[in-house]
């Protein structure tokens, strides 16, 4: 694990006191609480507050590094209808446009996804082009398809989850557009803390055509994404319990039958 020295600051200040209390009931007012699954914003990101989901928003490559969002159970089967069209986004409208995917050869990839939606301006939101990445058509529509769908069975099964989506974008990345790099890989984070349990893990898939197999495939501990990320998640968490939580993921319970 890393040594966070921002934790001492968060202590100081008793949020620390305030994320250990909380970690130990369901949560659902989620523009009043801290997403313990958050990694910390890169140094060149904005962090975009919407409705329904925080964007961390990196200008230099029209794309978000990461979203974070809390996903409860009767939001995760609240169904509205899809928008038409995407959308520049009014915190920063300066982003990606039509123009930049037209025959690009890649979908417009969600980072939230539009389905765990749960209402209409949460809807219009999930399309703004600060929520979009470049992914291959058989990527978007199979094996990143399935994995939205397995976070929103988690959200039914545990009633509350702090999630973590992002791309993964390497100085050698291949562009399109107005040169907008291209994510080798999109991972997932998923916390659970609650007052029946307390556990994490987390989901990293190559973006490539060839992916295929079920999502159990791609799962792993938070530990391990982080050694292959090099990033650091659960940064809200005290230390003892995000060293319980990252240390493993135990599949058989994750995707039991």
């Amino acid at each position: 694990m890393k040594v966070k020295l921002r934790r001492i600051l968060l202590m100081i200040s008793g949020v620390a006191i305030l994320c250990f209390s909380a970690c130990s009931q369901a949560v659902y007012d989620y523009p009043n609480i801290l997403n313990f699954a958050s990694p910390s914003p890169s140094s060149s990101s904005r962090l975009l507050k919407h409705d329904g989901f925080t964007v961390s928003y990196m200008a230099s490559a029209k794309q978000a590094e990461w979203v974070r969002y809390v996903l409860t159970g009767e939001h995760a089967q609240t169904h509205f209808g899809r928008e038409g069209a995407f959308w520049p986004d009014p915190l920063f409208p300066d982003g990606a446009t039509d123009d930049d995917y037209y025959m690009s050869g890649y979908d417009r990839g969600h980072l939230f996804p539009a389905a765990c939606a749960w209402t209409e301006n949460i809807m219009k939101e999930s399309f703004y082009y600060t929520n979009v990445s470049p992914q291959l058509p058989s990527f978007n529509r199979g094996i990143w398809k399935s994995v939205e769908a397995q976070v929103r069975e988690w959200a039914v099964k545990y009633d509350s989850i702090y999630v973590v989506t992002g791309s993964v974008i390497y100085d050698d990345a291949g562009t399109f557009g107005d040169n907008i790099p291209v994510p080798s890989g999109f991972y997932t984070i998923v916390v659970v803390c609650t007052s029946r349990t307390e556990q994490g893990i987390a989901v990293y898939v190559p973006h490539e055509n060839s992916i295929t197999g079920s999502v159990i495939n791609y799962a792993m501990s938070i530990d391990e994404l982080e050694e292959i990320l090099d990033m650091d998640f659960c940064i809200y968490l005290p230390e003892s319990k995000e060293a319980y939580i990252e240390s493993a993921a135990d599949l058989s319970e994750w995707f039991e039958e």
